[in-house]
């Protein structure tokens, strides 16, 4: 028969709140449990696996002699600098101007011909 363990004997075990085992099951992640009946249990032997996996993917450290685990994934997370920018989060204008090239070119006359009109601005003819 398995050895069954609580919610609360697998928090004990892995030094973590019962309440986040509880968040772990709603969203999918950690040990795998199931029910028996109305109670949550975690069978001995998975709960083992998990954190086994959990030594594996996030260790840090190397056995002496031993060559360090290559990164199969960046730092950051993944996919494109996080510092860039997001195009799709650009104004409303700019994303207008990048669909119609004559909007882009409509829009340049106007800031040309506002700065012009504008009297002390600097590159104007003002003084």
């Amino acid at each position: 028969m398995a050895d069954l363990m609580t919610t609360a004997e697998v928090a004990a075990l892995i030094r973590r709140p019962a309440e986040t085992l509880r968040y772990w099951r709603w969203r999918g992640e950690g040990p795998r449990s199931f029910k028996v009946g109305r109670a949550v249990v975690y069978d001995r032997a998975d709960v083992e696996r998990w954190l086994a996996a959990q030594k594996r993917i996030t260790g840090s450290g190397t056995e002496v002699g031993e060559e360090p685990a290559p990164r199969d994934r960046p730092r950051h997370g993944g996919g494109p600098d996080p510092h860039h920018r997001n195009p799709a989060r650009r104004p409303a204008a700019a994303r207008r101007e990048a669909k119609d090239p004559q909007a882009a070119t409509l829009a340049a006359d106007r800031e040309l011909a506002a700065a012009e009109t504008q009297p002390g601005q600097p590159g104007n003819g003002a003084a």
